[in-house]
């Protein structure tokens, strides 16, 4: 397995990832079903062609099937300009392929990001079943939990 880039050519690819993410990680139960080709323009134009952007996938060889990927977008932190913050997109490799190749993934990712001139990386981990062992490895690669997310749905009071 390799880890490569993305290019635009690679699109297709990246949405079916996150079709398989998407069903395996239920955001459909929050009300929240994933656009296919929204996602694919949104990864295109603000991830893969622009220079704040970082995606990288897992792969057979260069040509060959995604079989995961990593994507983030760099920014200033809204608190304080000085400080750079590279946040994860999305983080998701195929259940036969993990092990190994997510360690090698996230270390690849937190080195470009670093490259792009982040001073923080940001990950984030929901609940799944195995939210768990995702948080241990995140931890082991030296992130902290700092913060979580609450969501709901309706109307605004």
């Amino acid at each position: 397995m390799i880890i490569v880039p993305a290019t635009r050519f690679d699109i297709e690819g990246i949405a079916d990832c996150a079709e398989r993410f998407f069903r395996y990680a239920d955001y459909e139960s929050q009300g929240m079903p994933l656009n296919r080709e929204d996602f694919k323009q949104m990864v295109l134009s603000n991830y893969i062609l622009d220079e704040a952007g970082l995606v990288l996938l897992l792969k057979d060889d260069p040509c060959g099937k995604v079989r995961g990927g990593i994507a983030g977008r760099l920014s200033t932190w809204g608190y304080n300009r000085a400080i750079k913050i590279m946040v994860e997109l999305f983080y998701w490799v195929d259940e036969e392929y993990r092990g190994m190749n997510s360690i090698r993934l996230i270390d690849r990712f937190e080195k470009e990001s670093f490259k792009k001139g982040a001073n923080k990386v940001v990950m984030i981990s929901i609940n799944t079943p195995i939210k768990e062992g995702v948080d241990r490895l995140y931890k082991k690669r030296g992130f902290e939990h700092f913060e979580q997310f609450f969501i709901k749905g309706g109307e605004c009071r």
